[in-house]
């Protein structure tokens, strides 16, 4: 698999590729939010709670 970008959107091409699904991570108010692009190219964001960034969650 390869990370590609192609008219402004990131994804992934190669063999198993539609298992794959492209991530990024960054810092919002000293919390870790991730968003995952779907398929369709829409990004679904997410900030797990500070227990389960923590692994105590």
């Amino acid at each position: 698999m390869r990370l590609v970008q192609r008219a402004g959107q990131w994804s992934i091409e190669g063999p198993g590729s539609e298992r794959a699904a492209v991530a990024f991570a960054s810092l919002e108010n000293d919390r870790l939010t991730y968003s995952i692009q779907q398929p369709s190219g829409e990004v679904t964001k997410r900030s797990p709670t500070p227990y389960a960034a923590a692994g105590m969650g």
